[in-house]
């Protein structure tokens, strides 16, 4: 699960944001925690959908409209959920 070992990367310093110089810097703590939510998200919904991983070819707009009830269900915000998708997709785009 590419999204989970990205996330712990992110977090233990493995995965660096890279410039256009070549240098990496660290993320931010709350940059890591935004994250760590996603990430814990995703695993409720593999849970509630009984699914042992979740690959790329499973986001689509199925997963996208079941996640985003899921995640009103919750009583989160449409902002909140967009947040979600943005970090979901900022992952799903890194090498």
């Amino acid at each position: 699960m590419y999204y989970m070992t990205a996330i712990d990367g992110m977090e233990d310093g493995t995965k660096l944001i890279t410039s256009k110089s070549g240098e990496g810097r660290r993320y931010r703590k709350g940059t890591v925690k935004a994250y760590k939510v996603l990430k814990s998200k995703l695993k409720t919904y593999r849970t509630k959908k009984r699914k042992k991983i979740l690959k790329f070819s499973d986001i689509d707009i199925d997963f996208y409209n079941e996640f985003q009830q899921m995640i009103y269900a919750e009583n989160y915000t449409p902002n909140y959920f967009g947040n979600f998708i943005k970090n979901l997709k900022a992952i799903m785009r890194r090498d």
